[in-house]
C-alpha cells in the first residue's frame, strides 16, 4: 500500500499521512497538489511532502480525496527549502506553505473561484427610426447619437465598449444614459479577456543630461574592472533614466537584468 505526507495549510508543524488511491500511484509524485479531508467536514489542498509504504500505527489513514494537478507545482529543492525555514525560524511547516504558495493554489474549499470579467458593450437599436421625436429637445442626445452612427460606421463593429464610446465621442455618460432609456441604444454586459493584448508602449524616448551621460559612461567604464557599482544621488537626481539605460544596454546584447524597486511609486516609471 502506498501512503503520502502532505503538508496542510495550517499552523501545524508535523505532516499528515493519507492513503493513496491506486487510480493515482501511477501519477501522484512529491510536490503534487492533493485534495484530502481533515477533522469531521473539511477539506483542504495540500502538498504532498514525499511517499513510502510505511503506515503510521495506532491510527485511521484516511484516503486522498482527489489530485488537482497533471504535474508538481513544487519541486523537491524547494520543499528542502520550506524545511529549512521551519526549522531555522521555529514556524510551522503549514505556515511556510500558506507564505510560499498563492492563495488561489490552495483553496480551502472545493467551489469555483473564477469569475468571468464582464464589460458594458453599446449598440445601435436597428429597430428605432424617430430619432428626431425620441431626443427631443435634447441636443445633445441628438449630436451623441449622429456621432455613434458615425464611429459604429468607421469602426466596422456591432458593439463598442462603454468606456472606449465616452473617450471617443467626448459625451458624458449622463447623455449616454438618456439614448439607453429611450432605447435608442442599448447596453449589454460582453465577457472579455482579462489579458490585455492592446497593449500599446506610452514611454518615450528621452536624452540623458550632461551629468547623467557622464555617471553612465563612469558605470560602464567601472564594469571594466569590477562587476559592482554604487551610483549616489539625491531623490529626484535622475537615477532612474540611468538605470533605464543600463538595462537597456544589457537587453540589446541579449542578456538579462533584474532590477529591485525600493518603492512602489517608481514602478510607473518604468513602464
Amino acid at each position: 500500500m502506498l501512503f503520502a505526507d502532505v503538508i496542510l495549510p495550517l499552523p501545524l508543524a508535523e505532516s499528515f499521512t493519507y492513503v493513496v488511491p491506486a487510480e493515482m500511484q501511477e501519477k501522484i509524485g512529491t510536490g503534487f497538489r492533493v485534495v484530502v479531508p481533515f477533522g469531521k467536514r473539511k477539506y483542504y489542498t495540500a502538498v504532498v511532502l514525499r511517499l513510502h509504504h510505511k503506515p503510521p500505527k495506532g491510527v485511521e489513514i484516511k484516503e486522498i480525496h482527489s489530485l488537482t494537478d497533471s504535474h508538481p507545482v513544487v519541486n523537491e529543492h524547494q520543499i528542502r527549502l520550506w524545511e529549512w525555514i521551519s526549522f531555522y525560524y521555529l514556524s510551522p511547516l503549514g505556515d511556510v506553505y500558506k507564505a510560499a504558495l498563492p492563495s488561489m493554489m490552495k483553496p480551502q474549499d472545493l467551489e469555483e473561484r473564477y469569475r468571468s470579467r464582464t464589460e458594458t458593450y453599446i449598440r445601435l437599436n436597428t429597430g428605432i427610426h424617430d430619432i428626431d421625436r425620441l431626443t427631443g429637445r435634447s441636443k445633445k442626445q441628438a449630436e451623441l447619437y449622429q456621432a455613434l452612427r458615425q464611429l459604429f460606421l468607421e469602426e466596422g463593429r456591432e458593439g463598442i465598449p462603454k468606456k472606449e464610446i465616452t473617450a471617443k465621442t467626448g459625451y458624458s455618460n449622463t447623455v449616454l444614459k438618456g439614448l439607453t432609456e429611450k432605447n435608442i441604444v442599448i447596453q449589454y454586459p460582453e465577457e472579455v479577456s482579462r489579458i490585455d493584448t492592446h497593449f500599446v508602449s506610452s514611454r518615450k524616448a528621452f536624452n540623458l543630461n550632461d551629468h547623467q551621460q557622464k555617471a553612465l559612461e563612469e558605470i560602464n567604464r567601472s564594469f571594466e574592472e569590477k562587476n559592482v557599482c554604487l551610483l549616489h544621488g539625491v531623490t529626484s537626481s535622475g537615477k532612474t533614466e540611468i538605470y533605464i539605460h543600463l538595462i537597456e544596454e544589457q537587453l540589446n546584447q541579449g542578456k538579462q537584468t533584474l532590477y529591485l524597486v525600493p518603492e512602489i511609486a517608481l514602478t510607473t516609471q518604468l513602464t
